[in-house]
């Protein structure tokens, strides 16, 4: 209620407390939700369902292709070796014997490349999995962060909602208690008003005797 006003009062009372801040103080509005971490959790979980199923391609295992650059290596080098040992038995010439051994010699490098083979798609899977497992954790992390700061959120909401029903339960009993006193002193005021205007009578009505006393007696004269 801000304005209120008696029929034929020329000071019609007006409300100070225009507002309930004007009169208690001002609920303090709780920020925007932060939505980074929600944010940033629906990207990994993007990530996560766009995975590709697991696949071993030895091809493209950079870690096979090291252990292959190195067992090749390690093989010309025995096979160098081999097919030199060989010439030196036969005199230092070069034959059929010492090429075979130096392939043989090479091919054996090349098997423990293949028994390999197995550990690395083993390691692969692992890391599969560990991948998988990293945005699972990050995944649960950041919604945990997100439940919390939901949670922050809506509590200052909720005490928003209480400061505000605070002042303006406030206020309202500041405006009724204003209009009773006004209505107070105004009753008061036209009491006071009535009670002047019957001693303003009676004083009139004092004075009209008192000559109509005055008349009588010099009528008789």
């Amino acid at each position: 209620m801000s304005n209120y006003k008696l029929k034929d009062d020329p000071n019609a009372y007006t409300s100070k407390n225009i507002s309930p801040e004007s009169s208690s103080g001002k609920a303090k509005k709780p920020e925007e939700y932060n939505k980074n971490y929600s944010s940033l959790a629906n990207d990994v979980l993007k990530d996560y369902l766009s995975r590709d199923e697991y696949k071993y391609n030895v091809n493209t295992d950079k870690l096979y292709k090291q252990y292959a650059d190195k067992y090749k290596r390690e093989g010309q080098a025995a096979m160098r070796d081999t097919m030199a040992n060989a010439s030196i038995l036969s005199g230092g010439y070069g034959n059929s014997y010492a090429a075979t051994a130096g392939n043989q010699a090479y091919q054996s490098y090349l098997e423990k490349l293949n028994d390999i083979i197995p550990e690395l798609e083993k390691s692969a899977y692992q890391r599969y999995l560990d991948t998988d497992s990293n945005l699972k954790e990050r995944l649960e992390r950041l919604s945990e962060l997100d439940k919390s700061e939901y949670t922050k959120y809506r509590d200052s909401v909720e005490d928003y909602q209480k400061d505000r029903e605070f002042y303006e339960d406030n206020y309202r009993y500041r405006e009724d208690a204003d209009m009773e006193m006004y209505k107070a002193l105004y009753e008061y005021l036209l009491e006071e008003a009535d009670l002047e205007n019957d001693r303003t009578a009676l004083m009139l009505q004092n004075q009209k005797n008192a000559n109509d006393y005055k008349l009588g007696l010099l009528k008789q004269f």
